[in-house]
C-alpha cells in the first residue's frame, strides 16, 4: 500500500478532493450532472490519468516502414 501512494503529487491529491466534494455538492443538490463530473475527478485522480506520463502509450523501437 506504501508503494502506491507514493507516486501520489499535489495536483494528484486536488483532484481527488475536489472530485469528491463535486460529488457531495451534487448529493446534495440532487444533481446527476455534477455527481458524474465529480465521479471523473475522482476516476483521473485514483487512475492517474491526467499527468505528464499518466496515459502514455510506449513508444515502439521498430520504426520501419
Amino acid at each position: 500500500m506504501k508503494n502506491y501512494f507514493k507516486n501520489w503529487n499535489f495536483t494528484r491529491v486536488l483532484r481527488l478532493v475536489f472530485g469528491i466534494l463535486i460529488i457531495e455538492q451534487g448529493i446534495q443538490s440532487n444533481k446527476w450532472l455534477f455527481i458524474a463530473v465529480g465521479g471523473l475527478f475522482s476516476l483521473l485522480a485514483l487512475f492517474n490519468c491526467c499527468g505528464a506520463t499518466g496515459c502514455n502509450i510506449p513508444a515502439s523501437k521498430n520504426n520501419k516502414i
